[in-house]
């Protein structure tokens, strides 16, 4: 396992790490990327628990470095099956708990990666065995309400959150810092910011016309992409078995899809079916309540 451990690594600095943008280098890191996942899901039960923690470190580490999707996905289902497969009983960090706490850490700074490892936790827990199943369908019940707190603000426009304003910096002194929601605001709304070359060769808003539609229509695609992953990441955790105590949190999700859908039609068919779920539920919990 440590030979294996030790090729993914070079494979994963292949041209340079995370910064490359050789297609070929990149092709080498999704196969040092793919080696991490496939020992995990072969050979699991070979990994002594006291190495738990170090290769879930070195995996978050790994994600933390911004590597393209065809290599990050791959990571992020490394990570997430790891997280699946360590049983609950253990002492060793990087269990399902730990994950998604440690997800939600990072989640300020680098809401995208967050969203794509608790997309992939919800079915790598589905997929084990019925009694470590259950143990994982407990840990990820008992984190889904701070994960859909989460996932809401990063559904929600930026500017459209009046609840949390900045706070105004003290007179002669500095701003305080930022709450986990104004961070994740602000990388939403420089996702969406156009970033264009003028003609000086620099970047900014300016060159020609052509240059600034152009930039603006890059900025709607990198915010819909962030957009889309926030309604998979939900699609996924709203697939987990519901329970009759849990419905209130599910009736404030169907409005709030449906300011989103008229923000952003390209989401229209995932929405839908968010909204569809939410009430299929609440038309459950309504039968069992008449029986």
């Amino acid at each position: 396992m440590h030979r294996a451990w030790s090729v993914a690594a070079e494979c994963l600095n292949s041209g340079g790490g995370a910064a490359t943008t050789n297609s070929s280098a990149q092709q080498i890191q999704f196969y040092g990327a793919t080696i991490f996942r496939e020992k995990i899901n072969l050979y699991f039960s070979q990994l002594p628990a006291s190495e738990y923690g170090n290769v879930r470190n070195t995996l978050f580490g790994l994600l933390a470095k911004s590597y393209p999707p065809l290599v990050s996905q791959p990571l992020a289902s490394a990570l997430s099956l790891l997280a699946a497969k360590i049983p609950a009983t253990t002492t060793s960090p990087g269990g399902v708990t730990s994950l998604v706490a440690d997800c939600l850490k990072l989640a300020p700074n680098r809401p995208a990666i967050a969203l794509q490892i608790l997309s992939l936790l919800p079915e790598q827990v589905e997929g084990l065995s019925p009694t470590p199943r259950e143990h994982g369908y407990s840990e990820l019940k008992a984190a889904r309400e701070s994960v859909i707190q989460f996932i809401r603000v990063c559904l929600t426009p930026p500017g459209a959150d009046s609840k949390t304003p900045a706070s105004p910096a003290p007179s002669g002194g500095t701003a305080p810092p930022k709450s986990p929601a104004q961070l994740i605001q602000q990388t939403i709304t420089s996702l969406a910011s156009p970033v264009t070359t003028g003609s000086g060769g620099g970047s900014g808003s300016g060159g020609s016309p052509a240059n600034a539609s152009a930039a603006a229509a890059a900025g709607r695609d990198r915010l819909f992409e962030f957009y889309d992953s926030a309604v998979n990441c939900l699609l996924c955790w709203m697939a987990l078995p519901i329970s009759v105590g849990d419905l209130s949190r599910w009736q404030v999700i169907a409005p709030l899809m449906q300011i989103f859908t008229a923000l952003h039609p390209k989401c229209t068919p995932k929405i839908a079916e968010i909204i569809e779920k939410a009430l299929e539920v609440e038309e459950e919990s309504a039968q069992l309540h008449n029986v």
